[in-house]
């Protein structure tokens, strides 16, 4: 008896201080609703409803600030409706759930993200970017070239296996989740801007750890490879330590998207640019709607239609600088010497 006035004065506390806050009238509205019933005295039911609003509020508010500051405002309500249910079953104990919702959360970052077409720009112009970051002598940042690619980094082919190839030539909203989130995370969350490739492969396998638990929460009837198996029973059978892990994964993709997608604008002029090389040509004929240019003596290639300002006119003979990207001219301009 003792024990329960204890827990009943905490709560008492506990209740107290959240109808002093501001912005909490609608919870001392249905405080009172409670309290106010018909029902003569106060039940242990009433209590453990009381209890129940409660922790739903303070759960509310707790997601309202875990996301306050994420850039994707279409995402920001479905986000905290999760992380609420996360909070509930993580409350009650029920790790399947708990990390279903988790990773609900980390899927429709992924999604979005890879649904957004200049993303999808950007991934394709950077494939075969060296991935990773270094300092120099001078404490300055470069791409080191002797890391691997950005398509290595996401599939950990290391370009031995069909299966890395064939992934890379897919559209990103067509990419499996894990590899989804992989992306999402290097371009929206690091900026493509990494420094360190274990860090990545280690999220790459809590990420798959991750959704292992998640497949189970679903019943989704997949069944488990001898390989998978003893990974998914290393986070079932031992809960209390992964509540902790995956609450920091969840953590870390939000807070680097968080600051990464503000960048996204710049990543994608680099994109652009990266691998293109530029020459001088000249122009050898004019046809309706057809330019060709001649490049370092070759045969004369037509010019795409997406590649040159069609406002301008361009005559024969015209001396004009080239943008060429993987063997494709991906654009022209006239050299000031014919302007």
């Amino acid at each position: 008896m003792g024990q329960n006035k204890e827990e009943l004065k905490k709560l008492l506390s506990f209740i107290t201080t959240l109808t002093e806050q501001p912005g909490n009238e609608e919870f001392v509205a249905g405080l009172r609703a409670i309290l106010l019933s018909d029902t003569p005295g106060i039940e242990k039911s009433k209590l453990e409803e009381i209890y129940e609003y409660c922790i739903e509020r303070n759960s509310r508010n707790q997601a309202t600030d875990f996301y306050k500051n994420f850039p994707i405002d279409e995402l920001r309500n479905e986000l905290v409706e999760s992380y609420i249910l996360m909070e509930g079953f993580r409350r009650r104990g029920d790790f399947l759930n708990f990390c279903a919702h988790l990773f609900k959360q980390i899927e429709g970052v992924a999604n979005y993200i890879c649904n957004l077409p200049e993303y999808q720009q950007i991934f394709t112009n950077l494939l075969d970017c060296p991935a990773i970051f270094k300092y120099d002598k001078d404490s300055q940042p470069y791409r080191d070239p002797e890391s691997p690619s950005v398509a290595v980094l996401i599939y950990d082919a290391y370009g031995q296996t069909s299966d890395g190839r064939e992934k890379k030539n897919n559209a990103l909203k067509k990419q499996q989740i894990q590899d989804k989130i992989k992306i999402a995370m290097y371009l929206a969350g690091y900026a493509a801007c990494l420094y360190s490739h274990s860090e990545f492969k280690a999220f790459g396998f809590n990420i798959f750890k991750l959704y292992l638990v998640r497949c189970a929460a679903d019943h989704s009837g997949a069944t488990r490879t001898e390989k998978q198996e003893p990974i998914y029973r290393e986070a079932v059978e031992n809960p209390g330590k992964h509540y902790i892990e995956f609450m920091t994964l969840l953590n870390s993709v939000i807070s680097k998207v968080s600051v990464g997608f503000l960048a996204k604008d710049d990543l994608f002029k680099f994109a652009e640019s990266y691998g293109v090389e530029e020459c001088v040509g000249v122009v050898t004929s004019i046809l309706p709607g057809a330019i060709f240019i001649q490049i370092n003596g070759a045969k004369p290639r037509q010019v795409p239609y997406d590649a040159y300002d069609h406002q301008i006119s361009f005559n024969e003979g015209n001396i004009v600088n080239v943008k060429v990207k993987k063997g494709n001219i991906v654009g022209v301009e006239l050299h000031l010497e014919s302007h």
